[in-house]
């Protein structure tokens, strides 16, 4: 069987916060709100898998939110921006 991300990640709240408590908050992009996991869940290692993951889905919601132009839209998109540009970094230097 392929490894694939959906079986690596944590999927339920209670399963991303034994995570956390195992192998830290490096394991989630967006710590506070255990958002994004990179890590695989069995060993705590980062994954590329995960980056890619997290990648998409921050484009899907940056994507939303350049079609509303309010000012608290736009501070949630620069946070979103934040987080792609720090995936993007790690995917850069260790998934080649």
């Amino acid at each position: 069987m392929a490894k694939k991300w959906k079986n690596i990640k944590p999927h339920t709240l209670k399963s991303r916060q034994k995570m956390r408590k195992n192998y830290g908050l490096t394991c989630f992009l967006e710590p506070k709100t255990l958002k994004y996991p990179v890590c695989n869940k069995y060993n705590g290692k980062k994954e590329c898998m995960g980056h890619y993951a997290a990648q998409y889905y921050l484009n899907i919601n940056i994507g939303k939110l350049k079609k509303k132009k309010k000012k608290q839209y736009l501070k949630k998109s620069k946070k979103y921006i934040k987080l792609l540009k720090k995936s993007k970094q790690y995917t850069k230097k260790k998934c080649v």
